[in-house]
């Protein structure tokens, strides 16, 4: 751990939450509009500033766990490792401790 002020540490870590709570509440307030104009049904939609479109399609995806285990299962290891690439990554978690209210 680098020798840097603890408390400027603190600081860091409490507004990194504090913009994730604000940044959950935003996306929950995002969901909740959407549904409200996707209930309208197909068709653009108006504002006096912005165009919202409802569209509805079809999606494929690919279940790339079960992909990966019939490729294993098969005898491809090989392929999938060779093919397979690792990059090291850096991971910055926060969470609210326990107990504490982060309501602003």
């Amino acid at each position: 751990m680098k020798a840097t002020d603890v408390t400027k540490v603190y600081s860091l870590v409490d507004s990194l939450g504090m913009l994730q709570a604000q940044i959950a509440d935003l996306e929950k307030q995002e969901k909740d509009l959407k549904a409200k104009i996707a209930n309208e049904g197909v068709g653009a939609y108006e504002g006096s500033v912005f165009r919202a479109t409802v569209s509805v399609y079809e999606r494929e995806t690919l279940n790339m766990a079960a992909a990966k285990a019939k490729l294993l299962d098969e005898g491809f290891h090989a392929f999938v490792k060779k093919n397979t690439k690792v990059t090291q990554v850096t991971s910055v978690s926060c969470v609210a401790k326990n107990g504490e209210n982060i309501a602003a």
